[in-house]
């Protein structure tokens, strides 16, 4: 039975030796090129990215060709990474922005069904760093009608706002789900 698996792959997966050089030095190419890209991806840019990049792909590229591939990501990540300011990281992706999207968007789901509203003013609450002592200065500075009267200058009225009073609803009546309003 050996003999027959072994002449069997033999006859019909032989001829895939000769490829044995080529296929390992694309697997090592690839490899580079993921490395790089999960970097990227996790680590944003920043001005040490080229010199942190290059101790994580130092022991990668084992011929000519594979060195070459990982000189020239080294040099794209460096180009890249020095349109960061000191200390400033630029983001390597768009998952983060939508992330925080996401996330605003199940936050505003009960609140809001046609755009922004002044949920997003929350926006910028989901990304910085706060404690409670920030809160609490940031609660005392600056007032509940100060917030309104910007938001109200500065953002309008939401569409779903526009709709009702289109509609003469007052702000008051219950609203439905899009589901029940449509099915209505």
């Amino acid at each position: 039975m050996q003999e027959f698996l072994e002449g069997y792959l033999e006859d019909h997966f032989g001829w895939l030796v000769r490829f044995r050089a080529p296929i390992q030095l694309w697997a090592e190419m690839l490899e580079l090129v993921e490395l790089t890209e999960h970097f990227v991806r996790t680590q944003g840019l920043g001005r040490s990215s080229g010199r942190t990049l290059g101790k994580l792909l130092a022991s990668v590229a084992q011929t000519s060709r594979t060195r070459q591939v990982r000189r020239q990501l080294l040099t794209f990540v460096r180009t890249e990474a020095a349109k960061a300011a000191p200390r400033e990281r630029l983001l390597g992706s768009s998952e983060v922005i939508e992330s925080v999207f996401g996330k605003f968007k199940r936050l505003e789901h009960t609140q809001a069904k046609s755009g922004f509203t002044r949920l997003i003013l929350t926006l910028s609450a989901m990304v910085a760093s706060t404690s409670q002592q920030i809160v609490s200065q940031a609660l005392a500075t600056v007032s509940t009608k100060t917030v309104r009267e910007w938001s109200k200058e500065t953002l309008g009225e939401s569409l779903q706002a526009q709709r009702r009073q289109a509609l003469g609803l007052s702000s008051s009546t219950p609203q439905n789900s899009d589901h029940e309003q449509e099915t209505a």
